[in-house]
């Protein structure tokens, strides 16, 4: 009990540090439908998921689903599933016993472990390999888990948060990934929106970014002429947010001055 009131302590102090990054900053209609969506999921303890394309902010939404959910002084764990082994991915997840396998000199909990009573947040999960999948069903359907190389069973309670720019439904379909498990964490999903859809949002998007890179960066106060503000709206963004961000901060590093023109953004 007190290691669990010094985690949440900690994981308080960690918020407050950090501050909050707005995941709905913007005007436009599916953002703003995005909000009230979060609102109402966020207050209910059950698993989510978080749909859409690479760089569009599915991170930043799921840390503000834990900070504005019932578990918001418990821990948030992450983990990317993207190009991980089984071995490692079981390992990070469930942890593993001493002489588990070749390497495991000392045993080692796992994130679930480390984030009991708060949120675990599973990103690219649909690139988690078959072989861990319905290890990760039992935990949410059971609230039990293995270690890799323990022969009894281990509780938990954890809040998961799951997201994917893959389409789900169609891994379904070709059976790389179980029905089962799909339809566990479907049961609120959400969808962020690509930065295509909502141009509307670049300039207050593009403005709160400057004014977190300025002070990263040691610049001052950074600025966007009209002209250039024009060419980032008149730009497709295959990146999403990410890109608009390492656009901005190459401008910023390879500009003469605190003005940023059209000849300062380099588009990939």
């Amino acid at each position: 009990e007190d290691r669990r009131i010094r985690r949440k302590q900690l994981a308080r102090q960690s918020r407050e540090a950090r501050g909050e990054v707005d995941p709905f900053l913007g005007e436009s209609r599916v953002i703003r439908r995005l909000a009230e969506q979060a609102e109402r999921v966020a207050a209910a303890d059950r698993p989510v998921l978080i749909q859409g394309p690479t760089g569009s902010g599915k991170g930043v939404l799921a840390r503000w689903l834990h900070r504005h959910g019932p578990r918001a002084d418990e821990p948030l764990v992450d983990l990317n599933c993207a190009g991980l082994s089984r071995e490692f991915l079981e390992s990070e997840l469930f942890g593993h016993e001493k002489g588990a396998f070749t390497g495991a000199v000392a045993s080692k909990p796992g994130l679930l472990e480390m984030g009991h009573r708060g949120s675990v947040f599973l990103d690219e999960i649909g690139d988690m390999p078959a072989e861990v999948q319905p290890k990760v069903l039992k935990v949410l359907e059971d609230k039990r888990f293995r270690r890799m190389g323990e022969v009894r069973d281990r509780q938990v309670d954890v809040r998961l948060i799951a997201a994917s720019h893959h389409d789900l439904v169609a891994l379904v379909r070709e059976q790389r990934f179980r029905s089962d498990l799909y339809f566990r964490i479907s049961t609120l999903p959400l969808v962020v929106p690509a930065l295509a859809e909502r141009t509307s949002d670049i300039r207050l998007l593009a403005a709160s970014i400057l004014q977190h890179l300025g002070p990263e960066l040691g610049t001052g106060p950074i600025s966007l002429s009209p002209a250039a503000e024009a060419a980032l709206l008149k730009y497709s963004w295959p990146g999403n947010i990410r890109e608009l961000r390492n656009v901005l901060e190459r401008a910023i590093l390879l500009g003469a001055s605190t003005r940023i023109e059209p000849d300062d953004l380099d588009f990939d």
